[in-house]
């Protein structure tokens, strides 16, 4: 992947954010955070002819430009051969039993 600018590093302590910013570092990851952790979140500028080319491209190729031309494992393709009803009740099922399923109220 060839970078173009670098790469912003933002770093914060789980004990320093207030509790509307905990809640939202947690809805994204989808679990709680403790004190004692830091939550690193990192933008990274990608060359635009790069992303023009990853957006034309099928999710399995992009994969396979991101893992260094690497083939996907079979498991990638678990909802292959699976009716749209069938997609959306395996779904179901995973979000169910899922932390990020949880309603957080954000109020901002």
């Amino acid at each position: 992947m060839a970078y173009t600018r670098g790469m912003e590093s933002i770093s914060r302590n789980v004990g320093d954010l207030t509790s509307t910013e905990r809640q939202v570092y947690e809805t994204v990851l989808g679990h709680q955070l403790h004190a004692g952790q830091q939550v690193i979140v990192q933008l990274i500028d990608i060359d635009a002819s790069e992303a023009k080319a990853q957006s034309t491209t099928s999710p399995q190729e992009n994969g396979a430009q991101q893992n260094g031309d690497a083939k996907l494992p079979d498991w990638c393709d678990v909802y292959r051969g699976l009716s749209d009803k069938e997609v959306e009740e395996v779904e179901e099922s995973i979000l169910a039993r899922s932390p990020a399923s949880r309603n957080i109220d954000i109020e901002f």
